[in-house]
């Protein structure tokens, strides 16, 4: 880190608040350099951060280099007041922007800086340091809602020397376990000797605040296959492998009468011989059809958030790096995510609304949508950028949504959701109007028995248009009516419509 650099901002921007109530159609986020770099340099830096984006994405429509990217030897807030002045022109993303301030940016990493992080009521800036190959993707989950600031910050932040070319260490092994003799650490996917486990790794993990995350599966799985689709990042397999925080800890018997209980009575011999392994939460396996039926997240018990979870309390997650390690285990671990939700979640589809702003109409809908922290949601919108069945990857194709559009894709979005507690299927809310404080909102019922196992597929077999009725309602009394007709305290009063 360049420690001559001002890397001071002001705490909040002054066009937060304008920025949540326009409608922002811009995808591009602009990228800066405080360093006096060539434009061969600025080119590469770019493509770096663009490195792990949709290869189907024209090179620069995800990141690309401002009008005047160059600031060198200029404070941070120099960069922060001339995005104040871009960001009129819509062209590049108003709230985030990416700045280099190290010449060795490869080791040290890029800052991704926020102008509205969005967790703090009245606007927060905040920043923090990346890998550049990371950057442009965590952007668009930002962008289209993939993921909170904290949640992102939480998972992937660095320090300095933490990044793709680290070489702090004297011998230059980037950090890395020795390798040769007897006292050798186990390989990430070595579960080791059935009884003691595998030889854990010498020091804390140096990018993930120290704890290794443990797993157990059962036989018939390939580990090293697990663990790089757990692993976040869609460039798992380059990741040098004592540097895996996913480590096998057991292979259970697929036979086993209950695998959660037996990696419950192997962990705690685990962690006594691995200081560094997550002593509260690991992960498991325990289906050799891991990606239509998930994995599952254990506790041994603890508190988090305030909330006492007993000791096997466990929940299942979708087979993915995103939604299984970070959104799930990460966000868990670093507080900004409760065990399990207070109350109902309702899905929500918008249509036909104008130029409202999604964050006032969630705020109608619920006026604490702010203040909820991860798996205590009351309302989520469905996905507007991508297809539902493609959880995993970014398709710049916006779905034009309708009442029978929200009809067909509801199974599928619950296919999607299959893994959220307290996510009824029977209802969900449609925004159908260009002024839904005075219009109100469309509460929607389907007859189905909400069975979402088997693959994405089979929901295309699933018919919803004539069994559905609709209630329309005053936004502000949407969520309590239909969880009063929920918990059987007020009468259903939809209808088909004509």
């Amino acid at each position: 880190m360049s420690h001559q650099l001002d890397l001071t901002l002001p705490t909040t921007a002054p066009s937060a608040a304008a920025w949540r109530t326009k409608s922002i159609s811009s995808c591009k986020a602009a990228l800066y350099s405080l360093i006096n770099f060539t434009d061969a340099e600025l080119q590469e830096l770019q493509n770096e951060c663009e490195s792990e984006s949709d290869p189907e994405v024209q090179e620069g429509a995800t990141v690309s280099l401002a009008p005047q990217a160059s600031f060198v030897d200029q404070p941070l807030r120099a960069v922060f007041d001339y995005h104040l002045e871009l960001a009129k022109e819509n062209e590049y993303y108003p709230t985030f922007f990416i700045v280099t301030v190290d010449h060795d940016w490869k080791a040290n990493g890029v800052l991704l800086v926020t102008l509205d992080d969005e967790d703090e009521p009245e606007g927060k800036v905040d920043y923090f340091r990346l890998r550049a190959r990371h950057s442009g993707l965590i952007f668009v989950n930002l962008e289209i809602g993939n993921s909170d600031w904290m949640e992102e910050k939480g998972c992937y932040e660095i320090k300095p020397g933490q990044g793709d070319t680290n070489t702090d260490d004297e011998d230059g092994n980037d950090g890395e376990e020795e390798e040769d003799g007897p006292d050798a650490p186990s390989r990430f996917d070595d579960p080791g000797s059935p009884t003691s486990g595998p030889i854990p790794p010498k020091r804390p993990h140096p990018w993930t605040g120290g704890d290794y995350k443990g797993i157990y599966m059962i036989s018939g799985l390939n580990p090293t296959e697990v663990i790089n689709k757990l692993t976040p990042g869609p460039s798992n397999l380059v990741i040098e492998p004592a540097n895996y925080h996913i480590r096998l800890q057991a292979i259970i018997p697929a036979s086993s009468p209950d695998p959660v209980a037996e990696a419950i009575s192997l962990h705690p011999s685990r962690c006594a011989r691995n200081p560094f392994l997550d002593k509260l939460f690991f992960l498991l396996v325990d289906t050799t059809t891991p990606k239509i039926d998930g994995v599952t997240l254990v506790c041994t018990g603890g508190v988090v958030k305030g909330d006492t979870i007993p000791a096997g309390a466990n929940q299942r997650a979708y087979f993915s790096d995103r939604l299984a390690t970070q959104d799930l285990y990460c966000n868990l671990v670093n507080g900004v995510r409760v065990w399990a939700p207070r109350d109902l979640t309702f899905g929500v589809f918008t249509y036909d609304t104008g130029n409202q702003d999604r964050g006032k109409i969630a705020r109608l809908l619920d006026p604490d949508f702010r203040k909820r922290v991860m798996a205590d949601e009351r309302i989520i919108f469905a996905p507007p950028s991508r297809e539902p069945g493609n959880i995993n990857h970014r398709i710049r194709k916006t779905i034009e949504y309708s009442l029978e559009m929200a009809l067909k894709w509801w199974p599928r979005w619950c296919w999607e959701e299959r893994f959220r507690q307290k996510f009824p299927r029977n209802f969900f809310i449609c925004v159908d109007n260009d002024d839904v404080d005075k219009n109100g909102v469309l509460l929607v019922k389907v007859e189905w028995d909400g069975e979402t196992s088997g693959e994405i597929e089979r929901m295309d077999n699933v018919k919803l248009h004539d069994t559905a009725e609709v209630w329309h309602v005053p936004v502000r009394e949407a969520y309590q009516n239909l969880k009063d007709v929920i918990e059987g305290t007020r009468e259903w009063e939809g209808k088909k419509e004509e």
